[in-house]
């Protein structure tokens, strides 16, 4: 946000301190309302209006002049949303002097800059440690850069930073330094995110060179950060839908990559996966959604067990603003453990998982 853009915002509220102000005068302006020219005494009903009326209009230019510029598009939106920063009472702001604009989802465009200078100050990977997503500056650039999909002018400017990093890094590097440009560039694809012409050559050329580490390097014995660099390599080549289902998978394909995990696990303790075995499988829910689902699951080629709906002690299921502990439902097939059978099964299990809103919970071999 430029010096003259908050300027305008801070005349905005102090114009609607005063009209909020003069509302609760007894003279000056509400004089023109408390007035009845007619017969020249008061009318309540006049003052009553006036007051309201110079409150509102006092309120509108105070949030007017507070409420945080609409500057973002989403996936979600198809491209229906443009990249128009607006100012009070939606009028378009232009771009600062000093190039693109660093707004973000939380209106820090005086940090994002000093967060991604502490990110070239230390290239290193994170911590192998199930908090490691809180380590900062990753974890503030995340939320502000692609915060639930979202992305802003901030996030294409971001860009070509994080790829001159990663160009004059030695070294392993955090896979966030191609995870997150990778996804702000899947999104951008999506919503068909027009680039500010200021900056289209610096971000092509960022996403170019982070595409062309990522593929001399793409080999690791860190797969967090394999996934990071086929993400980067896929996006480059325009392939957003594929890139955005390996960056972010579905919970389908999470279960699938748990089940062929399952399966090498099982072959290098020396099971036959040839051989028929019998599976048994699980889901979480409330006990009238698990009736509905063991009715589907014979279809399906499942057969429920048939003892009574089990508690799970540790899931407890909010619906219809209703806190319920939910139940547990067990189903078994005997089958062979070949993963093309197992990611069909898993699709046609998930589907009925979501008609009927319950959880899918994995499987293993029943003893």
């Amino acid at each position: 946000m430029s010096f003259r853009q908050k300027v305008q915002r801070f005349s905005f509220v102090l114009f609607g301190i005063f009209l909020v102000v003069a509302s609760f005068s007894g003279d000056g302006f509400l004089t023109i309302f408390t007035v009845d020219w007619a017969n020249g005494t008061d009318d309540a009903i006049s003052s009553a209006l006036g007051v309201l009326l110079l409150l509102f209009v006092g309120l509108a230019f105070i949030y007017a002049g507070l409420r945080k510029p609409t500057v973002r598009t989403s996936r979600r939106t198809n491209g229906g949303s443009k990249n128009v920063e607006t100012g009070p009472f939606g009028r378009p702001l232009p771009t600062t002097d000093h190039g693109p604009l660093w707004s973000s989802a939380y209106d820090m465009e005086e940090d994002i800059p000093a967060l991604l200078e502490r990110a070239r100050a230390n290239t290193s990977p994170k911590k192998d440690s199930k908090e490691s997503w809180k380590e900062e500056p990753w974890y503030t650039l995340w939320s502000s850069l692609h915060h639930q999909g979202d992305i802003y002018p901030a996030s294409l400017s971001a860009v070509p930073v994080l790829a001159d990093i990663v160009e004059h890094s030695s070294g392993p590097i955090a896979y966030d330094f191609l995870a997150l440009p990778a996804s702000i560039e899947a999104t951008r694809l999506g919503s068909e995110m027009p680039i500010p012409p200021e900056l289209t050559h610096a971000y092509t050329e960022g996403i170019r060179k982070l595409a062309e580490y990522a593929t001399a390097h793409q080999h690791t014995e860190d797969e967090t950060f394999n996934t990071a660099a086929k993400g980067m390599i896929l996006v480059a080549e325009g392939k957003w839908k594929e890139a955005d289902e390996v960056l972010d998978p579905s919970e389908e394909t999470q279960w699938i990559q748990t089940g062929e995990e399952k399966l090498e696990s099982l072959e290098k303790q020396g099971i036959d996966l040839t051989k028929v075995h019998p599976l048994q499988f699980h889901f979480d829910g409330l006990e009238n959604d698990l009736v509905k689902l063991r009715e589907k699951l014979p279809a399906i080629g499942l057969l429920p067990t048939e003892e009574p709906l089990g508690v799970h002690h540790g899931l407890f299921v909010v619906k219809k603003d209703k806190t319920t502990r939910g139940r547990m439902l067990s189903a078994t097939k005997e089958m062979p453990l070949d993963s093309e059978l197992l990611k069909k099964l898993t699709h046609e299990l998930m589907e009925a998982c979501d008609d009927c809103g319950v959880w899918y919970e994995g499987w293993d071999i029943a003893t």
